[in-house]
């Protein structure tokens, strides 16, 4: 989630009292009793939380890290208040979410672009006395740490919006389900801390950058090096299997996409230099003359090491043949195929449509700091109103396009 631009005035804002309302209460305690005895029992999550935040009227926001797919469950079962949750458009193609979009109180936003209608649903939400649930980063983490960057902007709308703040993370949430990992829930503990992160009072106080300084210091996760810290098991039959979803680049022998993982393996097809990865995230190497990193945080660092160099050469371009889906409405449509390129300036698409018409448009990479990635192999770009999502033809390269528009984004801005 990012908002590029923080000029709505209170003109803006219309008095429409109906369009937002709390969570069904029915769903509500259903979803939140339900998940609270799963996150106890199959989890073994445990609840930190200040005194402060127990005492809080409505309305305020709750900020969580994106370390994996259950963050927002424990955000509503550690604040057990109901929160109107905060999602990128594309939550709707969910098939189940359709028809519960307002029992649930969703608010669909578009993100990593600017989205000035954002800044007005937030506003009323909270004028209609209405607790948000947000996580800023905007997409769930791929590596176990927080994402590279926070625009500032985050920070801006805290303070235009001017309630209380709570800050959440769930310490071995990622380890729990990692987004690459094809084996379903991994069995270890996790700790919800839950604690205030502004008053409105504080956010009055404070400019902007001394907001976004407390912001920077608390979204700074890794939750590999906390298992590692704290020895903690994450039971499982298949450890290792979708691993090299991301960590796709041979340490050996250099060779990018010819990593394959089994259940406690990932190896390489081309140099045979295998890694084993255990329950409490180490990985090892099989035989005395396999190169491996100790943990998936450093492997993936590296590969972004890697292709930070390649992105700083001043002809870089990259190209992939891609299957083109158009977000219509609540679901995705084959729209057509082509190329997905990424040069010094941009990151774009051309190809035909499915009537044989030839069809190509772009994104400056200057102000995109990162894609959405799909575990189908798949990314992500909203370009105006309009979600597009690009299938590798090759069912791989997710990883490494994310990768080099996070890059190419630091490096066009001197970051």
């Amino acid at each position: 989630m990012v908002f590029i631009k923080l000029n709505v005035t209170m003109e803006n804002i219309k008095k429409d009292k109906k369009e937002f309302k709390k969570p069904n209460l029915i769903l509500f305690w259903l979803f939140a009793v339900g998940s609270k005895l799963y996150a106890k029992l199959a989890l073994k999550t445990k609840y930190k939380k200040e005194k402060a935040v127990k005492k809080l009227k409505r309305p305020f926001i709750v900020l969580s890290t994106h370390s994996c797919f259950l963050d927002i469950g424990l955000m509503i079962t550690g604040m057990f208040r109901r929160l109107n949750i905060v999602c990128g458009r594309d939550v709707l193609s969910w098939g189940f979410t359709k028809p519960l979009k307002k029992a649930l109180g969703l608010i669909p936003i578009s993100q990593f672009t600017m989205d000035l209608s954002a800044l007005r649903k937030l506003k009323k939400a909270v004028d209609n006395n209405l607790n948000l649930a947000i996580c800023p980063e905007g997409k769930i983490s791929i590596d176990g740490k927080n994402l590279h960057y926070m625009p500032l902007s985050v920070a801006k709308l805290l303070k235009f919006l001017g309630v209380d703040v709570v800050f959440m993370h769930a310490y071995g949430g990622h380890n729990s389900k990692p987004k690459w990992f094809r084996g379903g829930v991994k069995r270890g503990s996790i700790t919800q801390e839950i604690s205030m992160l502004f008053t409105k009072e504080q956010l009055k106080e404070f400019s902007a950058d001394e907001v976004y300084a407390v912001l920077k210091e608390k979204f700074n996760y890794n939750d590999h090096l906390y298992q590692a810290e704290n020895n903690i098991r994450f039971k499982s039959k298949n450890p290792a299997k979708g691993l090299h979803y991301i960590l796709f680049k041979c340490p050996k022998c250099n060779v990018e996409y010819e990593m394959d993982s089994n259940e406690t393996e990932l190896f390489c097809e081309t140099c045979k230099n295998t890694a084993m990865y255990t329950e409490y995230g180490k990985l090892l190497p099989k035989t005395p003359d396999c190169v491996v990193f100790d943990r998936i945080d450093l492997w993936f660092d590296w590969q972004r090491e890697c292709i930070k160099k390649e992105v700083s050469c001043e002809d870089f371009y990259e190209s992939r043949p891609v299957v083109w889906d158009k977000n219509e409405g609540y679901e995705y449509i084959e729209s057509g195929e082509g190329e997905l390129y990424i040069n010094n300036e941009v990151i774009g698409f051309k190809g035909k449509k499915l009537n044989g018409e030839d069809i190509e448009f772009s994104t400056p990479l200057k102000p995109l700091y990162t894609v959405v990635q799909k575990i189908k192999e798949a990314v992500d770009l909203t370009i105006g109103n309009d979600i597009h999502r690009f299938y590798f033809r090759d069912i791989r390269f997710s990883a490494r396009y994310a990768l080099i528009v996070e890059e190419k984004f630091k490096y066009i801005n001197g970051i």
